[in-house]
């Protein structure tokens, strides 16, 4: 089935909308969340969550892609998930990694989640960020701050030395850190507490969280098939 078709039953109000998306986008969903997570439960429920999300906000919401907007949404609830899980827990090397990494992008004494612009503003900002830089180098900020992949990973992906990957995120976080600090100069007290990993996911599109009652079956246990791991999110 086609994304315009899934759409055009989301649409309808249809619940073959949630079964169509669970066929079509469950592997690439479910290996944003399970790399993200470490734990296939929570990661399945974090699946579940987006197939909830997804039938929310279409309509009025008509993505473009589907597949991005799906990853985008999992990503969110993930990174919800996280924040409940280490709030009294230390997290793991991995993301702890991404965190000190993304504690350099400052601006001064302030640290991006402190930043005096507002969500709109950091979310054009990031937008513009993202086209000044080199294809490979865009493609290996987003993976690493977006999907969350290893550094290991993304020089698998790209077919490079984890040296270059590492020396890539460096320049990005320099460039980053730089138009935080213009930006932040030419606001006047508006203050945001977003952070970078967040917004860097909201850069395509800001999502509206919306109220409404979860669909019969939007719940679907399921076995996880072998592309959950495998995908990779190489679809997006």
């Amino acid at each position: 089935m086609t994304d315009e078709e899934i759409i055009s039953l989301y649409f309808a109000r249809d619940e073959r909308a949630l079964r169509a998306t669970d066929e079509k986008y469950h592997g690439l969903c479910a290996a944003i969340a399970v790399r993200m997570l470490g734990s296939f439960e929570d990661a399945e429920e974090c699946v579940n969550d987006t197939w909830f999300s997804a039938w929310q906000y279409i309509p009025p919401k008509r993505p473009a892609v589907l597949g991005t907007f799906l990853a985008r949404i999992t990503r969110g609830h993930a990174l919800s998930r996280l924040r409940r899980t280490y709030a009294q827990r230390r997290p793991d090397r991995h993301m702890a990694a991404i965190g000190d990494e993304l504690d350099t992008v400052s601006t001064g004494e302030m640290s991006m989640e402190d930043s005096v612009i507002d969500r709109m503003a950091l979310t054009e900002l990031l937008r513009n960020f993202l086209t000044t830089l080199s294809a490979e180098d865009r493609d290996i900020f987003l993976r690493r701050y977006w999907f969350m992949d290893s550094v290991e990973e993304i020089a698998q992906r790209h077919g490079i030395p984890t040296g270059t990957v590492k020396s890539s995120l460096y320049r990005s976080r320099k460039k980053l850190k730089k138009r935080l600090q213009q930006k932040t100069k030419q606001d006047d007290g508006k203050e945001t507490r977003r952070t970078v990993r967040r917004a860097t996911g909201r850069a395509a599109q800001a999502v509206a969280r919306p109220n409404g009652a979860r669909p019969n079956g939007a719940l679907m246990n399921r076995a996880w098939p072998d592309e959950a791991l495998s995908n990779g999110g190489k679809g997006v």
